[in-house]
Order: structure tokens, then C-alpha cells, then sequence
């Protein structure tokens, strides 16, 4: 592969995850907004809770 195909196919790659990104952000977005606080804040200490439920016992954290 030549530099410039390669150059313009990394191109492409940048700005199709860069339209990923915007669309995973407003879909977040919109998830934040029909959620209450307090439903919120419950996911996220299910969540919290079930990483360090899943560490090991003695001493090591991550």
C-alpha cells in the first residue's frame, strides 16, 4: 500500500470514529436526561460495587 492510500484511508478511520464518538455522546445524552438522579446515582453504585466485588480479596487494588 502506498503512503498517500495509506495516509487517506487513516484519514477515514479517524473521522468515522470521530462520528462514532459524537453519536455515542448524544445517545449517552439522552440516556442522562430520561434517568433521575436518584435512579442514576443507584446504577452507578450497582455498578461501583460490583467492580470492587470483583477484585481480588487481599491487598491488590487495580
Amino acid at each position: 500500500m502506498d503512503r498517500r492510500r495509506f495516509l487517506k484511508e487513516l484519514r477515514d478511520i479517524k473521522k468515522e470514529n470521530f462520528e462514532q464518538n459524537l453519536k455515542f455522546m448524544d445517545l449517552y445524552a439522552k440516556f442522562l436526561k430520561s434517568k433521575t438522579n436518584k435512579e442514576w446515582s443507584r446504577q452507578q453504585k450497582e455498578f461501583i460495587n460490583s467492580i470492587y466485588a470483583s477484585l481480588p480479596k487481599k491487598g491488590n487494588l487495580l
